[in-house]
């Protein structure tokens, strides 16, 4: 064998190890990341991951392990779609096999529905029916009109919305980065609504 040959066998070969090494690392790094919560039995997205994401995900969990297409969850509220939402992930290919591994310490069936208050539900029901569907309503409804590269841009107001409303209504304080940020949203929104 000459030298070329050598170096160019040994070069294929360097070249097919890089190749299976990068996504090895690349699926090795989140279970690195995770393995201490894992091992404590800790959810590993508290906050909104364990009120809003955990129970969808858990009740798609459920359906693959008992074999069945996760198409609706009829535990939450008056129903939800599981398949249809981006949510719960049900889709996601990895999730049937996630499906298998041991529940997570947190249950969504632990939480004790009867805690909240009256204002907390009339709240829950105010932003379920009348923001959203009102949201959503007058979203469509100005797509229609002014079509979706017009409108659509729009859509960025939503955090100098919230930042604003936050301020005023929950005295949140307003920060020089927050506002150097809605500033740079307000711009960059105005920039490409014109442009």
């Amino acid at each position: 064998m000459t030298t070329t040959t050598a170096l160019a066998t040994t070069g294929t070969a360097a070249r097919r190890l890089r190749a299976a090494v990068l996504p090895a690392l690349l699926a090795a790094l989140p279970v690195i990341a995770y393995a201490p919560a894992w091992w404590e039995g800790r959810l590993l997205g508290p906050g909104d991951g364990a009120a809003l994401h955990f129970p969808l995900r858990a009740a798609v969990w459920a359906s693959w392990r008992d074999g069945d297409l996760p198409a609706w969850n009829p535990g939450i509220f008056l129903g939800t779609p599981l398949l249809a939402s981006y949510r719960p992930g049900a889709l996601f290919p990895l999730m049937p096999l996630l499906a298998l591994l041991p529940p997570f310490a947190w249950r969504a069936g632990a939480i004790d529905w009867s805690a909240g208050s009256f204002a907390s539900w009339t709240a829950v029901a105010y932003l379920a029916f009348a923001v959203s569907s009102l949201g959503y309503l007058l979203w469509y409804w100005a797509l229609a009109r002014g079509g979706i590269a017009r409108i659509g841009t729009l859509q960025f107001l939503q955090p100098v919305a919230s930042l604003v409303l936050a301020v005023l209504l929950l005295s949140e304080p307003m920060t020089l980065p927050l506002a150097a940020c809605a500033a740079l949203v307000l711009a960059g929104t105005i920039f490409a609504h014109r442009g």
